[in-house]
């Protein structure tokens, strides 16, 4: 049974690192979204705070990629949800001339529609 201690330590890690997060970020993601769709309502409910944490402190558009990587390859299936809804709130704050935000839009669209 997994162990709630991993996503709680990392919510409190991701404020201090912010934007350093990026480092690690591409194997983080797909970890916490396959976390996200534990059985195990407490290992889940820590996820979400983590991705609640990770999404406040990094910088918007270095999670773009990832959140649509994990998205589009099928990586959060009980995520899902979540995931989209994180998406969907950062890609505002990505400038318009962000060569991810077009992509992140085709993503955000695909899964939503995979969901359906």
């Amino acid at each position: 049974m997994p162990s709630p201690a991993l996503p709680q330590t990392l919510t409190r890690l991701f404020p201090v690192v912010r934007d350093r997060v990026l480092l690690g970020v591409n194997t983080l993601v797909p970890a916490l979204a396959s976390t996200l769709g534990s059985t195990n309502e407490k290992v889940r409910a820590e996820a979400q705070c983590a991705i609640d944490s990770l999404v406040a402190s990094a910088e918007p558009a270095l999670l773009v990629q990832n959140l649509c990587h994990v998205l589009a390859n099928g990586g959060a299936s009980r995520g899902r949800g979540v995931l989209v809804e994180k998406l969907q709130s950062i890609v505002p704050q990505v400038g318009v001339a962000s060569w991810a935000l077009g992509h992140a839009m085709g993503q955000i669209m695909r899964a939503c529609a995979s969901q359906a």
